[in-house]
């Protein structure tokens, strides 16, 4: 699973996460695709979905596996450092 098939499938995948993970009053209705690269058999997207989340998604298809796994991060905290 490669290119645009991946892309939709991932998509669908970060929201149905989101919805099981997140509160649903910081969640937008839409998916927004951040980077993509394809790699030999795999391939691997960083998400976005609107609202206040400040979630990232970044979801991998393992194709020796026929696998998908979605990871996600919150923006908790930030540390400044200067210079």
């Amino acid at each position: 699973m490669h290119g645009l098939d991946f892309v939709l499938t991932a998509m669908d995948r970060v929201m149905e996460v989101a919805h099981n993970k997140l509160p649903e009053d910081t969640l937008g209705d839409k998916v927004y695709l951040v980077s993509y690269y394809k790699e030999l058999n795999n391939s691997k997207g960083t998400f976005a979905i609107s609202g206040s989340n400040k979630a990232l998604f970044e979801v991998t298809y393992n194709g020796d596996t026929d696998e998908m796994y979605v990871d996600m991060y919150n923006d908790k905290e930030q540390t400044v450092y200067k210079g």
